[in-house]
């Protein structure tokens, strides 16, 4: 069989048959050996391609061969922050595995990073609970490149709507009353009242997430950013649910992000649950979450699966999600790799 190097050329996101090859051939390569596969819809993906704010640049490029798309790449660049990392997203169809495309994908990787000062990139790769590297095409691919696991999350899905049971065991009122807070929920952009308690929350959560070995400092969030992010979810086509908690002073104690994507029925993304240090060990992280589920039930009853994702490590919020239910479906692995090629 003579192997042939692909050409690499970027996808232009006005251009819509090929943005529709690109996505096809993406999602074709992405399916394939995932126990349990998220892809973004297609609408996320021409949003996210096409915008021109300065928080990220984002890139489609396809690897083709005698006009037939063969593999994908998704390049994302943060702009404001950690400007010297790239995350990559690298595809190659089923059945074309073993011909160079993927490694033809990732040298032109390489050149886009080098082009824009980037020097450190990763990647995600799901695994089946328990399963070794060795089980992994994609996993196989980043060691042989120089790539490590640098962080490790549980995938978990809890199926809605709660269980009556649950919603007894947390008792979200009465464990908000003793500890003397109130909740405040809100759809889509944060009230203007409680920016600044939400804009300081989101910046501790930044802080407090576990990173494992990852090349990266905490983001700021300024209310600015928060601004910033909440336009850009809405472009996306997502809807953000957030409960707080405030003391009587109205300090901020803690708040829960549900992000609700309007192009992929059924699912919700759990996102961000942190409570502030001198709250915690009240089982304010169940509370918050039992009251933000609650309130997507009301609004949006017809989605019947939520996903998030939790470091290996972060013991007390595993233990909060098993509590209410959730099963853990994949391992995320976010490979690493500093320092590119000579």
């Amino acid at each position: 069989m003579t192997v042939t190097v692909p050409a690499v050329r970027r996808i232009d996101p006005a251009d819509e048959a090929a943005l529709s090859a690109w996505y096809a051939a993406m999602r074709e390569g992405a399916l394939v050996g995932r126990p349990a596969p998220l892809i973004d819809a297609f609408e996320e993906c021409r949003v996210k391609l096409n915008r021109t704010d300065d928080l990220y640049d984002d890139r489609a490029y396809a690897a083709v061969d005698d006009g037939e798309v063969v593999g994908t790449l998704w390049v994302h660049m943060p702009l404001r922050s950690n400007a010297h990392t790239m995350s990559i997203d690298l595809n190659v169809r089923p059945g074309l595995r073993g011909r160079g495309h993927g490694s033809a994908l990732l040298a032109h990787a390489y050149a886009v990073a080098a082009e824009n000062g980037r020097t450190t990139l990763t990647c995600e790769v799901g695994l089946a609970p328990g399963a070794g590297h060795d089980t992994s095409q994609g996993a196989r691919f980043a060691l042989r490149n120089g790539f490590t696991s640098a962080l490790c999350e549980k995938h978990s899905v809890l199926d809605l709507p709660l269980t009556p049971d649950v919603v007894s065991a947390v008792d979200a009122g009465a464990i908000l009353a003793t500890a003397g807070l109130t909740t405040v929920s809100w759809v889509g952009a944060c009230p203007d009242e409680h920016l600044g308690a939400y804009s300081r929350m989101r910046g501790v959560m930044e802080t407090d997430v576990p990173a494992g070995d990852l090349d990266q400092a905490p983001t700021t969030w300024p209310p600015e950013r928060v601004r910033a992010a909440e336009r850009r979810e809405k472009a996306e086509g997502k809807t953000l649910i957030v409960t707080a908690a405030l003391t009587a002073d109205g300090d901020p104690a803690g708040y829960t992000l549900l992000d609700v994507p309007d192009h992929v029925p059924g699912i919700v993304y759990q996102d961000d649950t942190l409570v502030m240090p001198e709250h915690r060990g009240r089982r304010l992280s169940a509370a918050l979450k039992v009251r933000n589920l609650e309130l997507l039930g009301r609004l949006a009853g017809g989605r019947t699966h939520v996903h998030t994702w939790n470091a290996e490590g972060n013991g007390p919020m595993l233990a909060v999600n098993v509590a209410l239910g959730f099963r853990t479906v994949e391992m995320s692995h976010e490979f690493q790799r500093i320092g590119l090629p000579a």
